[in-house]
């Protein structure tokens, strides 16, 4: 996987190089984000086979206040 940062450079954005997808974002290391989220990753669960994202568990955020 290959990496870019934006915005506060403090959330890598992780995506395949050769298909370009956005793989996850990491924000477990982020400073700005609630402790409740230490620890998390963003990952992008419609790159996984097999998944019914239809029966998924959804959380939802606003990521741009963050």
């Amino acid at each position: 996987m290959k990496s870019y940062l934006f915005r506060m450079m403090n959330k890598p954005h992780r995506f395949c190089p050769e298909c370009s997808s956005s793989v996850l974002i990491d924000i477990s290391q982020a400073e700005d984000i609630p402790e409740s989220m230490k620890g998390l990753m963003a990952v992008n669960a419609s790159l996984f086979k097999d998944i019914d994202l239809e029966k998924a568990e959804i959380y939802t955020m606003d990521g741009k206040s963050i």
